[in-house]
């Protein structure tokens, strides 16, 4: 089977001719622009290999790229929506700590007005203190390990640099 993209004029041999070795960079290019038309109509390499007049091992090597180009900008997709899902996650984070943080000001303000005054702690004041404070330390912890754990985009490259 000849490298052609198809029926040649019979006028010309440089049409005629088969194609041994490499393509031009411009055939190479027709040949891949087919092969896209053909992949994205739901045909396999096969069958565009014969419609293009190609050998089959060139689509096959023509969908390879195809499909791998596809699955590099899925990644890249992947990776940006993971960036801003981190963000929004981080700043949430941020926004109980900061929350927590007022609520237990204003505890401890209960406590120094009791205590400026002369009177015993209400046990419940001394309660809500400790739970404020654990509740915010083990948001801080979260925050700590989601912030220092890699993300997909990290452990992709860090793959792909010992795969190699």
């Amino acid at each position: 089977m000849s490298d052609d993209l198809g029926p040649h004029d019979a006028d010309s041999d440089s049409e005629n001719r088969q194609y041994i070795g490499h393509p031009t960079i411009h055939r190479h290019l027709s040949i891949h622009q087919l092969m896209q038309k053909h992949f994205g109509d739901g045909l396999d390499a096969p069958a565009a290999a014969q419609l293009a007049g190609i050998n089959p091992k060139t689509a096959y090597k023509h969908y390879h790229e195809i499909e791998n180009q596809i699955i590099e900008e899925d990644t890249k997709d992947m990776f940006e929506r993971e960036k801003r899902k981190r963000a929004q996650i981080i700043t949430t984070f941020d926004n109980d700590i900061i929350e927590l943080t007022e609520l237990l000001d204003c505890v401890k303000d209960e406590i120094k007005k009791h205590l400026g005054k002369g009177e015993t702690l209400p046990q419940h004041l001394i309660s809500q203190e400790l739970s404020i404070i654990k509740l915010r330390f083990a948001i801080k912890d979260k925050k700590a390990f989601y912030i220092i754990r890699p993300t997909f985009e990290e452990v992709y490259q860090k793959e792909k640099i010992e795969n190699v």
